[in-house]
């Protein structure tokens, strides 16, 4: 596979990447892995372990890597770019036309998401099932293991999402995050392999390679000073933006609605941007289109800091593209981190073990998506004829469509796309 081919691949899958980062994970996998691909279900599946442990857009990070270890250090940059770059110019457009005409466009984003998240559920089923189905291929004993590890982990992540559905106005009883989750999986690892840790010390922390890192480090900050320099002349402001835009993406544990809450912290409650800005014109964007939370969120953060400055579309498009840079560097750079210490790692037991569960991890996580998708789109009931039940029943009706079609391979990606977008303007 040629580079330019990669970047249209990556182009491809962040164009249809609705749902989040780990609603991209099968996407991604279909499109470049397998025979005659770009690479392997083993390198995959380590890029996913790695993603899935470090702060940061996990879909930009899966895209940074795979560019890496196949094109190297430019493909990484145009890997993790491409990925993101049609999520960033949607919200560029829809930030532009909210300006000017909040409550019309407002509405229709409601109403579209109903079929976007039926696409979005489809797709999640049938990443669940082939997690399912390769474990039963391994062994009955596996299937069993693979059916609870999903259960139990869909159990203690769905709390807040169950409650919101079922209309239940009280604290879940459980309702830990994706992050808490995956901590547990690491202190489960880390017990298996405590008789592992010495031979471990002894011999595979040479190996870690230092200086490809800081190769890697300084292209990610010269990347992000490519769009912020140009900035700092028509404002100082976008320095401190910056460095607050790195910060947030570094301490982004919990996938992209926890990166709401960290974006939340740092610049509305500092007084940098309303919360009506931000809740009643980032937020609906971000979920509606496809890409990243975190990089459209800061990209968003960015075009109002600099629209409220400057008072001109001019100044938000520079910012923003500013915060668009630094979510990819930032969140590209705390993967290589890691990355570069799990390759150091890759004998211990505890890597081999998050790498033989982090699939049926991720499908616990997935079904708890699918709760959100349907909890987001009770919202569109007031812009409807329809109740949130109705609306519902045509989200699940729609999902299942999807599926069965795509199963039985007789229609493509984006068709389902358009057909499920015609539907919810018809219906609703």
């Amino acid at each position: 596979m040629k580079i330019g081919t990669f970047a249209g691949i990556m182009a491809k899958v962040g164009c249809i990447g609705f749902g989040g980062g780990s609603a991209l994970i099968p996407v991604i996998e279909d499109a470049v892995v397998g025979d005659g691909k770009l690479d392997s279900k083993e390198n995959y599946d380590k890029d996913v372990v790695v993603a899935s442990i470090t702060p940061g857009a996990l879909p930009v990070e899966i895209a940074g890597a795979l560019g890496r270890r196949n094109f190297g250090r430019k493909g990484m940059v145009i890997g993790a770019a491409m990925m993101a770059l049609p999520g960033a110019l949607g919200a560029l457009l829809m930030f532009t036309l909210l300006s000017a005409m909040q409550s019309v466009v407002l509405r229709e984003i409601k109403i579209v998401s109903v079929g976007i998240s039926a696409f979005i559920i489809s797709l999640l089923i049938q990443y669940i099932t082939n997690v399912v189905k390769q474990a039963g291929q391994e062994s009955r004993r596996r299937l069993l293991k693979t059916y609870f590890a999903i259960t139990i982990v869909f159990i203690l992540n769905c709390g807040k999402n169950l409650y919101n559905l079922l209309g239940i106005d009280r604290k879940p009883i459980f309702g830990f995050s994706s992050l808490q989750i995956l901590l547990a999986v690491f202190v489960i690892a880390a017990i298996r392999g405590i008789t592992d840790m010495r031979r471990f010390r002894s011999r595979r922390m040479q190996s870690f390679d230092k200086k490809n890192l800081t190769k890697d480090l300084i292209v990610w900050v010269l990347f992000a000073a490519v769009f912020l320099i140009p900035v700092l002349f028509y404002s100082a402001a976008a320095l401190s933006f910056a460095g607050k835009g790195w910060i947030s993406a570094w301490i982004s544990f919990g996938g992209g609605d926890a990166y709401l809450t960290i974006a939340d912290g740092l610049f509305v409650e500092s007084g940098i941007l309303s919360a009506e800005i931000y809740y009643g014109q980032i937020v609906p964007v971000v979920n509606i289109l496809p890409g990243s939370i975190l990089c459209k969120t800061l990209l968003g953060i960015g075009y109002y800091m600099g629209y409220s400055l400057k008072g001109s579309i001019f100044a938000g498009i520079l910012f923003g593209l500013v915060g668009f840079a630094v979510s990819i560097a930032a969140s590209c750079s705390s993967f290589g981190i890691v990355g570069y210490l799990y390759d150091s790692m890759a004998d211990s037991e505890i890597f081999s073990f998050v790498s033989r569960w982090i699939r049926p991890v991720i499908a616990g996580f997935l079904l708890n998506i699918m709760l959100s998708l349907c909890c987001q789109n009770k919202g569109a009931a007031q812009y409807t004829d329809l109740s949130a039940g109705m609306i519902l029943v045509v989200t699940v009706v729609l999902a299942v469509i999807n599926y069965l079609l795509e199963k039985n391979g007789k229609i493509r990606k984006y068709q389902l796309i358009l057909l499920d977008l015609l539907a919810a303007v018809v219906l609703l």
